[in-house]
């Protein structure tokens, strides 16, 4: 989904209604920084580090589907970057992996194995940086998660979702569309910790 569309669709105007002292800087990490795995090295170059070469020092990250997989990838890859995460109905690969887990109990009791099945390396690399991150706790690491119930891709960011605390979870009626994602982000960013002007 292009950048501008976040624009067109109210994502920027829902930070300046809640009035948070926050800037936006949006990154379009096109599916071609996933096929080839440089989405992580693209957003450290073109995002971060010039985020904190101005001083930036609370960086937080927020994706959509498949910029849900990115945003947790890279604060697996650098955790000291990155403060916390808004994931809108995240994108993790295949759901077999998903359901793997949530047969094993939860990605609580997950444990990656120290080799993916065959086909399977990036839904593995995903759900272990997301059992890392979810298990240095709210306090440390908050992690706020949103998805429409009717979402293709809801069984999926429900194993997530059972890891995490209730209060940082938001649902509501909805599939995978603007609308539902609009909706979730102004909850999401209404109960977080982000300053107010």
């Amino acid at each position: 989904m292009p950048v501008r569309e976040l624009e067109t669709h109210g994502f920027v105007e829902a930070v300046r209604s809640l009035r948070l002292n926050v800037d936006l800087v949006r990154a379009d990490a096109h599916s071609a920084y996933y096929i080839d795995h440089t989405v992580v090295e693209r957003l450290r170059t073109d995002v971060i580090a010039p985020a904190q070469a101005k001083g930036y020092t609370s960086i937080w990250l927020a994706g959509i589907s498949l910029g849900g997989l990115g945003a947790v990838l890279y604060a697996d890859a650098h955790p000291a970057d990155v403060a916390g995460l808004f994931l809108i109905s995240p994108y993790f690969g295949n759901a077999g992996a998903a359901e793997a887990i949530a047969r094993g109990g939860g990605l609580k009791r997950w444990r990656a194995p120290s080799e993916p099945p065959f086909g399977m390396a990036l839904e593995t690399q995903a759900w272990r940086s997301l059992g890392d991150l979810s298990r240095r706790g709210r306090a440390q690491f908050p992690i706020y998660v949103g998805y429409g119930l009717q979402d293709w891709n809801a069984p999926v960011v429900q194993v997530l979702a059972e890891a995490l605390p209730a209060s940082d979870v938001f649902t509501l009626t909805g599939r995978h569309d603007w609308k539902p994602w609009l909706e979730l982000w102004k909850r999401m960013l209404a109960a977080s910790s982000l300053q107010r002007c």
